[in-house]
C-alpha cells in the first residue's frame, strides 16, 4: 500500500481485506516519545508524530469527536470517509482489547487485523516529511512481527491533519460512493457486535472470534 493512501484503506470490496491484513517489515525504527495532549501541543506547532499519538489516545478512549478532530474534513466526501474510518478503527481496537483481555496479550496478533489501532500497540515511529504540506508517519507495532501502519498526513488550515485526499483520487470509479459507505457501516456494525460478544464471554475461542469478524468482510 502506498504511503499516500488512506490510513486503513477506503472501505470497499477492493480494500477491506487490506484493512484487516498484517503488513510486516523487518526494519526497526527509533522509539518515539509520547507527547501529552494539551492545548499547547495541538495546532500549528504539533508535529505529525504528535498528531498520531493524539489520534491513538482518542481511539483508546473511544472518543469519536477527539479522533475526528485529527482529520482534515474540509472536503465533504473526505469528512464522511473520516467518520467511517474513526468508527471502524474504534470498533477494531475494541475487538483487539477484548481478545487480549480474554485470551492473553499476544492473542490479538492472530486476528490479522490492522496492527496499530491503539497506544498500547505502539512500538516505534518513522516520520517522513516530503514538503511543508505533505507528510506520513509509519507506526511500527510492538509485537514480534514488527508490522506497521502508514498514516498519510497533510497541512490543513496551518496544522497537520490525517488526510483522505489521495484515497479519494484512488477510489474505484465503478463503485458508487454510497455503496462504499454502506459496506463500511456494515463492517463497523459487525466489528462492534464481535467486540460485545467477546466482552460478554459469548465467544470462547479465537476461532469463534475470527469467524465472527469474517462476517464484516464484503462478499467476493
Amino acid at each position: 500500500m502506498k504511503r499516500s493512501q488512506l490510513v486503513v484503506g477506503l472501505i470497499s470490496a477492493t480494500v477491506a481485506l487490506t484493512f484487516l491484513e498484517l503488513r510486516s517489515r523487518g526494519a526497526v525504527a527509533t522509539r518515539a516519545t509520547s507527547q501529552p495532549t494539551t492545548a499547547e501541543s495541538v495546532g500549528a506547532s504539533e508535529s505529525p508524530t504528535a498528531l498520531i499519538h493524539r489520534y491513538l489516545k482518542a481511539l483508546d478512549a473511544r472518543d469519536r469527536n477527539a479522533a475526528l478532530k485529527c482529520w482534515d474534513t474540509a472536503d465533504p466526501q473526505a469528512a464522511r470517509i473520516a467518520e467511517l474510518q474513526v468508527d471502524l478503527t474504534i470498533a477494531v481496537s475494541r475487538v483487539k482489547k477484548a481478545v487480549r483481555a480474554k485470551f492473553g496479550r499476544d492473542a490479538s496478533d492472530m486476528l490479522q487485523m490492522a496492527p496499530v489501532v491503539s497506544e498500547e500497540e505502539f512500538g516505534s515511529v518513522e516520520e517522513h516529511t516530503a514538503d511543508p504540506t505533505d507528510a506520513s508517519v509509519d507506526v511500527i507495532a510492538n509485537n514480534q512481527m514488527q508490522s506497521q501502519m502508514s498514516y498519510p498526513i497533510a497541512r490543513s488550515a496551518g496544522a497537520w491533519k490525517l488526510s483522505a485526499a489521495q484515497a479519494l483520487k484512488d477510489r474505484p470509479q465503478n463503485v458508487p460512493f454510497e455503496t462504499e459507505l454502506a459496506m463500511g457501516r456494515k463492517m463497523v456494525a459487525s466489528m462492534t457486535a464481535t467486540a460485545e460478544a467477546t466482552e460478554k464471554g459469548q465467544l470462547n475461542s479465537l476461532d469463534e472470534v475470527m469467524r465472527k469478524t469474517s462476517e464484516a468482510l464484503p462478499s467476493p
